[in-house]
Parts: C-alpha cells; sequence; structure tokens
C-alpha cells in the first residue's frame, strides 16, 4: 500500500501477476466512476509513472474523483486484475464512492 488515507484510493501495489479478470457489475461500476467523473489534476502531470508488477503502466499525472479523493490511471485495472488483492478498506472506499457520487447525481436530475 503506497497510500491508505482518505485522501486516496486504489493507490496500491500487487505483488502477483493479474491472472484474475474480473469482469463484473463490479468492475463496470469502477471503470463508469473513473471514465465519467475523475478528472486529471493541473499541474500533476510529469514523469512519475506507476508501473504495475503485470508491466500495465499509468499515465504520468493523478486523478481526482468529485469527492476529492486522489488515484492515478491505474484505477480500474486493480479492480479489473489484482482485485484478491485489493485490501478491504480500499473496497470500502470504492463502495462508498460510488455510493456518494451515484447518489448525488440522481438528486442533481
Amino acid at each position: 500500500m503506497i497510500e491508505d488515507g482518505a485522501k486516496y484510493i486504489m493507490m496500491i501495489e500487487p505483488h502477483e501477476e493479474g491472472t484474475n479478470v474480473n469482469v463484473d457489475s463490479f468492475s463496470k461500476l469502477a471503470k463508469v466512476l473513473f471514465d465519467e467523473y475523475c478528472e486529471p489534476i493541473p499541474g500533476t502531470a510529469g514523469d512519475k509513472v506507476h508501473t504495475c508488477i503485470c508491466g500495465e503502466r499509468s499515465d504520468n499525472q493523478l486523478w481526482q474523483f468529485p469527492n476529492g479523493q486522489i488515484t492515478n490511471s491505474l484505477f480500474f485495472h486493480y479492480v479489473l486484475e489484482h482485485r484478491q488483492e485489493i485490501p478491504w478498506p480500499e473496497m470500502d472506499k470504492l463502495v462508498r464512492l460510488a455510493a456518494e457520487t451515484l447518489h448525488k447525481e440522481k438528486k442533481e436530475d
């Protein structure tokens, strides 16, 4: 675990090859959250790239969700291919993020 504070989400370091692809509603939700609601943080682009043990590489910037939580571009990759290594507190953050984000959007409609 790189960062485990409430400010960060899915900033993890898997130790096993990503062989367990979990294409299900949970991984689809993670993809929607990142693709639709996560924005790059201005001024964070640089040369810091994260490389997963399986070889997948992040881009070179930090990303932020509407609730202020920060992640990197491997957010969806970790949920899809390394779920068995995601600590429960991180999974809990993901569930809470989804509930907050989607509930807020529904209220705005």
